[in-house]
C-alpha cells in the first residue's frame, strides 16, 4: 500500500509540477548546479527521484564525480531512493576527471541493489577506464556485460578493440571487431587504427596492411604517422621494401608530418632495399621532412644501409657526423661501422673504431657487445686488435669487464691464427683475473 501510495503521490506531483521540472531540465543541460540544487529544495520537488536526477545530471554535465557520489549517498540515506538512471548519472560524472575507481565503485554499489543494469550504464563505466588507460579492467567490463546478457554497444565495442590492442591481446580485438561486422557495422576510424597496431604487435604483416588499407578507404581523415610507419614495417617484414617506401612517398604526398619514427621506418626500407643513396638522402632531409633532428635509431638504420652497400668511407664520415651532432653512438652503431671495415678489409682503421667505442661510448657495453667485437677482429686475423680489446674491456671494467665467455672467445680466436702464446697468456690473465674457467678452458678454446 506503502508503494503505491509513493507512485500515485509522485505521479500527481509530477503533473503538478512540469514546469518547474521543465525549467530544471533546461538548466541541468547547462550544468547549472547550484540553480538546480534551489529549486530541488520547494517542497513540492524534493522528494522526486526525477528531480534528483536532473541535479545529478547537472554536476554529469559539469564533471563533478565527488558532489555526485555524495549527492547518490544522500539519496540512498535521507530518499527519494535512486533508480538506475541515478546511479548512471553519477557514474558519468566521473567521466571528465577520469576517476574510474569512484566510477566503479558506484557500479559496485549499483549491481549490489538488484536492479536490472543497462548497456548505457556499462558504456559509461567503460569509457571512463579507458580514457584512465585501465586497458584489461575495460575488458573485464566487457566481458561482465556479455556474461549479463547485455549486448555490447557499437561504441563499447570500438572502445573494446581500442582496449585489446593496449592489453596486447589481438584475438580479442578480432572477436570484437567479428562482433560489429555481425551487425552490418565498420569499425570507426580509431578501432581501425588500434586494428592496425594490434596486428602489427601480433606480427601479422598482411593483417596489419589488411586493416591500414581499410583505414585509409573508410575514414576522410588521414592515419597518423604513427600507422603508416607500422605499414611501413609491414612491407619491410614482408620483404617488400620498395612497397614500403612507396608508401612512405605516398604518406608525405597527403600531407603526413613525418615523425622520427615513420622517416627511421622510410630509412629502414632503403637499407632493404639495397638503396643507400636514398637512405642518406632522407637522413640529409630528415629535419626538413620532419621537423626533427635524427637520433640514433636514425643514423643506425642509415649506417646499416652503408655496410650492406660496402661503404666503408661513407660508414666512417657518418659516425664522425653523428658524434659532431651530438648524437650519442650505441655499441650496435659502432659495431656496424666495424663490420663495414671489416668488408673493405680495411684493418687499421677498424681498430681505431674499436678504440672509440670503449672510450667514447656512454651507453653500457655488455658481454654480447663484446663478443661481437672480438669476432670481427677474429675475422680479420689481428691478434693484436684481440688483445687491445681485451685490455680496454678490462679498463673500462663494469658491465665491459671480460667474462669468462670473452676470455675463451678471444682464445679461441688466437689459436686459430696460430698465436699460441698469447692464447696462453690470455688464459693465465684470465686466470688471474678470478674468472670461472674450466680446468681445460685452454684446451677447449
Amino acid at each position: 500500500m506503502k508503494e503505491i501510495d509513493r507512485i500515485v503521490g509522485e505521479d500527481i506531483a509530477t503533473e503538478n509540477t512540469n514546469t518547474d521540472l521543465d525549467d530544471m531540465c533546461s538548466l541541468a543541460k547547462k550544468g547549472k548546479v547550484e540553480e538546480v540544487r534551489a529549486m530541488l529544495e520547494a517542497d513540492t520537488l524534493c522528494h522526486l527521484t526525477r528531480a534528483h536526477n536532473l541535479l545529478l545530471s547537472a554536476m554529469a554535465h559539469q564533471g563533478l564525480a565527488v558532489d555526485a557520489a555524495e549527492h547518490l549517498a544522500l539519496m540512498n540515506m535521507e530518499g527519494p531512493e535512486p533508480n538506475q538512471a541515478s546511479f548512471a548519472l553519477a557514474i558519468k560524472a566521473c567521466g571528465p576527471s577520469h576517476d574510474w575507481v569512484r566510477a566503479l565503485q558506484i557500479l559496485s554499489t549499483l549491481k549490489s541493489t538488484g536492479m536490472k543494469l543497462t548497456a548505457e550504464t556499462y558504456q559509461h563505466a567503460i569509457g571512463i577506464v579507458c580514457s584512465a588507460r585501465q586497458w584489461q579492467l575495460a575488458l573485464n567490463l566487457v566481458d561482465e556485460m556479455e556474461a549479463r546478457r547485455l549486448p555490447p554497444t557499437e561504441r563499447v565495442l570500438n572502445q573494446a578493440i581500442c582496449a585489446s590492442d593496449h592489453a596486447g591481446d589481438f584475438e580479442s580485438a578480432k572477436r570484437y571487431e567479428a562482433a560489429l561486422r555481425r551487425q552490418g557495422i565498420t569499425p570507426n576510424g580509431v578501432a581501425l587504427g588500434a586494428l592496425v597496431s594490434a596486428s602489427y604487435k601480433a606480427k601479422k604483416p598482411e593483417e596489419t596492411l589488411q586493416y591500414f588499407e581499410e583505414r585509409l578507404a573508410s575514414c576522410s581523415e588521414i592515419p597518423s604517422a604513427t600507422l603508416w610507419t607500422l605499414a611501413i614495417r609491414s612491407h619491410v617484414q614482408l620483404k617488400k621494401p620498395q612497397e614500403g617506401l612507396a608508401l612512405f612517398l605516398d604518406a608525405l604526398r597527403r600531407g603526413v608530418s613525418a615523425d622520427q619514427r615513420m622517416l627511421t621506418a622510410a630509412i629502414g626500407s632503403c637499407k632493404d632495399a639495397g638503396n643507400w643513396e636514398a637512405a642518406l638522402g632522407l637522413l640529409q632531409r630528415f629535419e626538413a621532412l620532419g621537423g626533427v633532428r635524427p637520433d640514433q635509431v636514425a643514423y643506425s638504420t642509415a649506417l646499416q644501409a652503408l655496410q650492406k652497400a660496402g661503404q666503408a668511407d661513407r660508414a666512417v664520415a657518418l659516425l664522425v657526423e653523428m658524434k659532431q651532432r651530438g648524437v650519442e653512438p650505441s655499441p650496435f652503431t659502432y659495431l656496424t661501422v666495424m663490420l663495414a671495415l671489416e668488408r673493405a678489409k680495411d684493418s687499421k682503421r677498424l681498430f681505431s673504431v674499436v678504440g672509440l667505442l670503449f672510450q667514447d661510448c656512454r651507453e653500457e657495453i655488455g658481454e654480447k657487445d663484446v663478443l661481437q667485437v672480438l669476432r670481427v677482429c677474429a675475422r680479420v686475423r689481428s691478434a693484436t686488435a684481440v688483445l687491445f680489446v681485451l685490455q680496454r674491456a678490462g679498463e673500462r671494467g663494469g658491465a665491459s669487464a671480460p667474462t669468462a665467455a670473452v676470455y675463451v672467445e678471444a682464445m679461441g680466436a688466437l689459436r686459430k691464427m696460430e698465436e699460441w702464446a698469447k692464447a696462453f697468456a690470455v688464459f693465465r690473465a684470465a686466470r688471474a683475473a678470478g674468472a670461472k674457467l674450466r680446468p681445460d678452458a685452454y684446451g677447449e678454446a
